[in-house]
């Protein structure tokens, strides 16, 4: 049976990630976070070799007619080898290398009460990114739609030159749902990412306790890198010590949440597939 592609618009193709679950939880239960859109969410691939564009169709067995191949993209599908490579491995059947595949992603629901019926998962190790999954288990806690997948892997190789690398840790449970500590992160939209640091490390990093060690410059640079190439709904931020406000950055909209000193959290605007 063909899958209903999903839809979440990423713009044209910076260092993040909230503490983990256990981060969280070190400073505490987050407060509950704004109520997102009553829509189902839907996923639009970026390319990251090339523009932003919809994947539709179900897998063939070849290369995308009429597309050119990159080093990061031999079936010219909009979606890296590397994301391929590693959803095979996790017996992702919909997507593999070699071949032209369209979005598997299926997100069901709201972040506060829906599921990820078909999501992909997030290499842990990318150009210039990590992702960490602290007390969970290897490859539990990050899956998600494919376009919050594109979305750090394109805001990675933006950082990367700068000699930084995006720290992230929980977005969903393979298939959604519940995912203690969290009220949200159920279908596929909801990543936690850390703060910058001067540093350039990273590491965990918590605003409230070791201040000194924050970027601010590259926070904000960061939280506009997301606005240029991901379609953003809303960054959950603690507004008190970051260092300016939801109108310094055009086009996206922060949040300001208890519980997010150690954290931000980036959530992506659904849309409904036509």
């Amino acid at each position: 049976m063909p899958r209903a592609p999903v839809a979440l618009h990423l713009l044209t193709a910076f260092a993040v990630s909230a503490c983990s679950g256990r981060e969280a939880r070190d400073a505490g239960a987050p407060a509950p976070e704004a109520a997102p859109p009553a829509k189902d969410a839907g996923a639009r691939a970026v390319q990251p070799d090339g523009p932003v564009g919809p994947v539709s169709g179900l897998a063939s067995t070849a290369a995308c007619p009429g597309k050119q191949p990159s080093a990061r993209d031999g079936d010219a599908d909009g979606i890296s080898d590397t994301i391929e490579a590693d959803n095979a491995r996790l017996g992702q059947a919909h997507l593999r290398t070699g071949r032209c595949d369209a979005d598997p992603s299926r997100s069901v629901g709201k972040p506060f009460g829906g599921s990820l019926p078909e999501g992909v998962n997030l290499p842990d190790n990318g150009e210039g990114y990590k992702h960490s999954p602290g007390g969970d288990p290897v490859d539990s806690d990050d899956w998600s739609v494919l376009a919050m997948v594109q979305c750090v892997e394109a805001v990675g190789q933006r950082l990367r030159p700068q000699g930084r690398e995006l720290g992230v840790t929980d977005l969903s449970k393979r298939g959604g749902g519940r995912f203690v500590p969290h009220k949200s992160h159920q279908n596929g939209v909801d990543a936690d990412m850390r703060y910058p640091r001067l540093d350039k490390k990273n590491l965990p990093l918590d605003l409230k306790r070791d201040p000194d060690r924050y970027d601010r410059d590259a926070t904000l640079a960061l939280f506009k890198l997301f606005g240029e190439i991901c379609k953003v709904d809303v960054i959950f931020a603690d507004l008190t010590r970051v260092g300016f406000d939801d109108g310094d950055v055009p086009g996206v909209r922060i949040a300001h949440v208890a519980g997010h000193s150690n954290h931000f959290h980036l959530r992506l605007a659904p849309e409904v597939t036509p």
